[in-house]
């Protein structure tokens, strides 16, 4: 990309920010499925800059604000979600779990800034909604 790493950050915190602010699942989503999608899109661009060959842009994304955002986006949609939006929370899920990985695999002070964000208990609340969510398929 022509833009540098520094600035795709800071554009997917923009994104992913604003989108985590409109609230609960269903208020995202009733923002229309194209916001989702460019979350999606977003997550998806930070997803690949942190898992780049060369060294990833932890710190920026922790002083962007973004390790919270991608906390709150590891819920599982609910099961009033409708089948539309279903796949598209899905992928904003897997993304940001993606993402997290990266940023958990960095130093003690950036583990110990997605520790701090919550991330532990999001990721047992979503391994154990996992195999209902399968079920509800």
């Amino acid at each position: 990309d022509e833009m540098g790493v520094a600035e795709q950050v800071a554009q997917c915190a923009i994104r992913t920010i604003d989108y985590v602010r409109h609230g609960r699942h269903e208020e995202r989503v009733s923002g229309g499925v194209a916001a989702t999608e460019r979350c999606v899109g977003c997550v998806r661009r930070l997803r690949r800059l942190l898992t780049a060959p060369e060294e990833a842009p932890i710190d920026a994304v922790i002083q962007a604000g973004l390790v919270p955002a991608l906390v709150e986006l590891l819920a599982l949609p609910p099961p009033e979600c409708s089948s539309h939006a279903r796949p598209l929370l899905l992928a904003l899920n897997l993304e940001s779990s993606h993402a997290l990985a990266s940023v958990t695999a960095g130093t003690p002070r950036q583990v110990r800034s997605a520790v701090e964000s919550g991330v532990l208990p999001r990721l047992l609340e979503l391994l154990r909604g996992g195999a209902g969510m399968q079920q509800q398929h």
